[in-house]
């Protein structure tokens, strides 16, 4: 199967050329870079969610880093997101009444073939989020990481790698109650300034273009 193109990293980091405004001059004062109170102006923070993060002992530069980190990691869930909605394109899974029905085939192809392959690919591009994580974060925002990879590796076991659903919207749930989990773990972590969880997710499946399921005519 086919996959979107992902966007790539300088697209991310682009900043904008207009004079510097009221949210990175705030961002200037806690003591960020222009280009770096930009960047987080551009990447939607405010000073609230910032100011949290440097009272909990990490740096501007460590919030900075973090930040980058954390769209690479997005990128990982966005190309996620878009193949599983090609897979169900694929399938042309129709939402049903109350739910939809998918086979154990379907829900191994789903998870597999889709969510799984498409995540891979992208975290283990040349640019991607494994090869320059170690370029951004230091021993103090890697260790948190580290201590939890057996929880992290058996929720995942448990909700996708090892599972097998019987209706789409079960799949669905613990897909995103997995993505919702690692993230806290990770951008707690690293010292992400932290918005609320199902914003993150509705704005990682915008940008994949994730719609679900066709309705029910």
């Amino acid at each position: 199967m086919s996959f979107y193109p992902i966007t790539s990293i300088s697209q991310f980091f682009q900043l904008s050329d207009s004079p510097v405004d009221q949210q990175s001059a705030s961002f200037i004062k806690l003591g960020f870079s222009e280009a770096q109170a930009e960047f987080l102006t551009d990447a939607g923070y405010k000073t609230d969610e910032v100011q949290q993060r440097i009272n909990d002992g990490f740096t501007p530069e460590e919030i900075y880093n973090a930040v980058i980190v954390k769209q690479l990691h997005d990128r990982v869930e966005i190309a996620a997101y878009r193949a599983l909605q090609e897979g169900i394109e694929t399938l042309q899974l129709i939402k049903g009444r109350t739910s939809t029905r998918i086979s154990s085939t379907e829900s191994d192809y789903l998870l597999h073939d889709c969510i799984r392959k498409a995540a891979h690919a992208d975290m283990r591009s040349k640019d991607g989020y494994i090869t320059m994580r170690g370029k951004y974060l230091n021993t103090k925002q890697i260790t948190p990481v580290i201590e939890n990879v057996s929880v992290i590796t058996t929720d995942r076991d448990s909700k996708l790698t090892k599972a097998t659903y019987a209706r789409f919207e079960e799949l669905l749930a613990n897909l995103d109650e997995h993505n919702t989990m690692v993230n806290t773990i990770l951008f707690n972590a690293w010292g992400v300034p932290q918005k609320k969880e199902h914003i993150h997710l509705d704005e990682i499946k915008k940008k994949a273009e994730f719609t679900g399921p066709k309705p029910l005519d």
